[in-house]
């Protein structure tokens, strides 16, 4: 998180009365006692380890959410299944990434997309920081591998990256991260490359037919209430329909929406969509 981590955002909201029973629940990677021992100590009510089980992560909401509404049974959620479509890749468990986005193919090739993206430099980072000596941004490097990689169904990578990540917060010498540092890299690369071979290659507007005007009627729809609502699954609508959504908005419209959604900016959010939707 920038400019302060959970503990110290729990903190600052402790010290405000009016935030004093707001339910907080952290939501990290690092699910050891002592790391739930400073979470509670900051005042945080309960801790969910990444990568995210959804009924873990339902059943810590209810136990200190208070529904606005009378909470019906909640049915066991289903097991993902694999789709055609999805890649194979070795150390990659697609069914296992699948649930944890309840089973939404292509918000999870999504999800692919932008590890793919997002992971590409992190080598060239790490080595960087490394022979900098700035253990401090080598370690946030490896961490945040750890948690992407759990997301997606990467285990074998998350466990290295476990092991490396613990390595440096230790103060190993260099020769001591040499063998968890190859390890990491050898995973990390593997499944790079591995995904940039196997993922569906995404529609391209340029030369690609108009998309249909009631789909995305349809889909401006559902995401303006949504946002209306102040429904955090907006963000899951976007990602369903990233390459609808990119081909029916102008580019700075997309991109303006696109950033205020990640924010959980929903009224500028709902600005962009003005006039576009009943």
């Amino acid at each position: 998180m920038p400019v302060m981590d959970g503990i110290v955002a729990t903190q600052r909201l402790r010290q405000q009365e009016r935030f004093a029973n707001l339910p907080v629940v952290a939501m990290t990677a690092n699910a050891m006692p002592q790391d739930r021992e400073r979470c509670a100590q900051a005042g945080m009510n309960d801790h969910v380890a990444k990568p995210i089980e959804p009924e873990e992560l339902f059943r810590s909401l209810l136990r200190w959410v208070k529904p606005r509404h009378q909470v019906r049974h909640q049915q066991p959620l289903p097991a993902a299944q694999e789709e055609v479509g999805l890649p194979k890749v070795s150390g990659l468990d697609s069914s296992q990434g699948l649930r944890r986005v309840l089973g939404k193919k292509q918000l999870y090739l999504n999800m692919l997309r932008k590890f793919l993206s997002n992971q590409s430099s992190t080598l060239a980072e790490l080595d960087k920081a490394l022979q900098a000596g700035d253990r401090a941004s080598a370690e946030r490097l490896v961490h945040t591998t750890r948690g992407v990689s759990g997301n997606i169904g990467a285990s074998e990578l998350q466990a290295r990256a476990e092991v490396l990540e613990k390595r440096i917060a230790s103060g190993a010498s260099q020769e001591e991260l040499r063998l968890p540092l190859a390890d990491f890299r050898d995973a990390l690369e593997s499944l790079l490359n591995e995904l940039r071979e196997a993922l569906p290659v995404e529609a391209v507007a340029n030369g690609a037919p108009p998309p249909d005007p009631v789909r995305v009627q349809e889909v401006l729809s559902r995401l303006g209430q949504l946002l209306r609502s102040d429904d955090s699954e907006a963000a899951d609508c976007l990602e369903e329909n990233l390459d609808l959504l990119r081909q029916a908005l102008e580019p700075e419209v997309f991109n303006r929406l696109d950033q205020a959604i990640k924010q959980f900016d929903f009224e500028k959010a709902l600005e962009q969509l003005a006039g576009r939707y009943e």
